[in-house]
């Protein structure tokens, strides 16, 4: 995907974040289009001429790009673990030593019964062949006699192989989980946490050992369920130091998780607003962003995450998005603006230059950074009432 494309993507989801975003400031633009009022965005904060701009951040934190979670084998204890939380390892590092005392001695008692099924399959095979002889010397009266034993101990035999046959495989897996007993790792990273019953409070199965993998990062993120959906696989982000709003690395979004809710109880993360605040929302998810380079970033560190929308770049003049324009023709355009009645109509503007990587139009005339704009969508008319930044509705 080229970077046209791209940017263009992510500026098409912004329309969507914006649209999504009114929730936030005081209700949605399709309700606010039932004659009720129309939202309506200064200039200024949709492209940013005003400062931080229309700009959603999310909450993020730098974790490895795997997480390696060993649970205990079903009836199993650790006999001894050779390492501790902190500790680095690498691909083979011995971690723990399950207890095998036990299964070595449902071993050896295995191979005792396996033994006498084969003796008891071997005896009844006697049997069978002897009353083969029998019967063959036998009266015809007599024979029918001989030939129900024999059938009978025939089903016999096929039994008992049956339970040799899952003895055999019982022994094999027993043989094998001692064999296996000593786990190692398959990662390079660093112990998390050990869990020494390997049980939650509520006796439940989790990980009794947490390896975080080093060398390779990304960064997890939560969103709310207004903003998940306007989020793209592939999309450019920024992320942005909390400490230093400076520092800043390019990435793109690699995992959309809407399968997996986060529990709001637990979870403090979330969509930051413009003005800095958190947005409750009673659902969130996590996604996740790869970026360029991760120099100067540090495992657990937090940040903030912000679709790339070219503001990184500053451009001389007003660059308004190509979706807030209508009836395009030429350098001729019309956008719905909110007149000094603080009613809306239609406004004619002047179109400048073209970014084609960031589907923006430099608006020559029509239009300053301190009025007020509608996104375009079905039913908006001329004279509805706007409602300006969430606020209430302009008498």
């Amino acid at each position: 995907m080229n970077k046209k494309v791209v940017i263009t993507i992510g500026a098409v989801v912004l329309a969507g974040v914006i649209t999504a975003g009114v929730y936030f400031l005081g209700g949605s633009k399709s309700d606010a289009s039932n004659g009720e009022g129309v939202y309506v965005d200064s200039v200024s904060m949709i492209t940013g001429m005003g400062g931080i701009g229309l700009q959603n951040r999310f909450s993020g934190v730098v974790e490895p790009q795997e997480t390696l979670e060993i649970k205990l084998d079903s009836g199993k204890t650790v006999k001894e673990c050779y390492v501790e939380a902190g500790q680095e390892v690498s691909i083979g590092t011995e971690l723990f030593l399950y207890d095998t005392g036990e299964m070595a001695m449902k071993l050896e008692e295995g191979k005792l019964e396996l033994e006498s099924i084969s003796n008891e399959i071997l005896s009844m095979n006697r049997q069978i062949a002897t009353l083969e002889t029998e019967k063959a010397n036998a009266s015809d009266d007599g024979k029918l006699e001989y030939t129900i034993q024999i059938q009978n101990l025939q089903n016999s035999v096929k039994r008992a192989e049956y339970n040799k046959t899952v003895k055999d495989i019982e022994l094999t897996q027993l043989q094998k989980s001692i064999d296996t007993a000593k786990v190692t790792s398959n990662i390079q990273g660093v112990v998390k946490s050990i869990n020494k019953t390997g049980m939650d409070q509520y006796g439940q199965p989790v990980a009794y050992m947490t390896i975080l993998a080093t060398g390779e990062y990304r960064i997890k993120a939560t969103t709310n369920e207004q903003n998940i959906y306007a989020l793209t696989e592939g999309m450019p982000v920024i992320a942005r130091s909390r400490v230093d709003s400076t520092l800043t690395w390019n990435g793109t979004i690699n995992k959309i998780d809407t399968e997996s809710p986060v529990d709001n109880n637990n979870q403090n993360g979330g969509m930051m607003s413009p003005g800095g605040g958190n947005v409750e929302t009673a659902t969130k998810y996590h996604f996740y962003t790869t970026l360029d380079s991760y120099e100067g970033l540090m495992l657990g560190q937090h940040v903030f995450v912000e679709m790339n929308n070219g503001q990184g770049e500053q451009k001389e003049g007003l660059w308004l998005p190509s979706y807030y324009l209508v009836e395009m023709d030429g350098e001729n355009a019309f956008i719905w603006t909110a007149n000094d009645k603080d009613k809306l109509e239609k406004k004619a503007v002047t179109l400048g230059e073209y970014d084609a990587d960031m589907d923006q139009y430099k608006i020559v005339e029509g239009i300053t950074p301190q009025d007020y704009i509608a996104f375009p969508q079905e039913g908006l008319e001329e004279g509805t009432k706007v409602i300006k930044d969430g606020g209430e509705i302009a008498e």
